[in-house]
């Protein structure tokens, strides 16, 4: 498996994910007991808590579950449905005759961008899971006052990858004289 994810990516970029959020469910775990009956559940723009609830299992470990979620689930799919497969074809969401027309070349090309480009996606959504998770906590615990500008810069570059990976596949999806078979 990591052979074949090599050819793409990084693997440690998966590592790297897995180690950011084991370190955030341990970090919660270990931070549970000293939590107040009160912690903060929703952050305003500017990062600042605007909404708290009591302290349950579901108000302090949900974000953690989905962000576990999102995470295996992008993995996954990027694995099983874009690397793994022999024939990236079946996958490219384009009318058939439109695939039919274009270059093996042209097909790895659009492979490689939506991996790539998941990869960072899947890394990104990570680390703002994680650093609301660790604002989540120390707002509750005292330790800072909200979440700062972190998760907005995250979803600027979350904006920003989709962004560019709508151009990448676009741009290799066109046929030209070059490339029609």
């Amino acid at each position: 498996m990591w052979e074949k994810i090599s050819r793409f990516y990084p693997p440690w970029l998966d590592v790297a994910s897995a180690v950011c959020l084991g370190f955030v469910w341990f970090y919660t775990a270990s931070r549970y007991g000293l939590m107040p009956d009160k912690i903060p559940t929703h952050f305003g723009f500017g990062g600042m808590p605007d909404a708290w609830s009591v302290k349950s299992f579901s108000s302090i470990y949900m974000m953690l579950v989905i962000g576990t979620l999102v995470w295996l689930s992008m993995f996954l799919i990027n694995y099983f449905l874009i690397i793994k497969p022999e024939d990236p074809r079946k996958f490219i969401n384009l009318p058939q005759a439109k695939k039919d027309a274009m270059s093996g070349e042209q097909i790895e090309a659009i492979r490689q961008a939506t991996v790539q480009g998941m990869v960072m996606i899947n890394l990104t959504m990570v680390l703002m899971f994680v650093l609301i998770q660790y604002g989540m906590v120390n707002t509750a615990l005292g330790m800072q006052k909200g979440l700062g500008w972190g998760v907005n810069i995250l979803v600027g570059a979350l904006l920003f990858e989709t962004v560019w990976l709508t151009w990448k596949t676009i741009s290799l999806s066109k046929l030209d004289s070059r490339t029609k078979r």
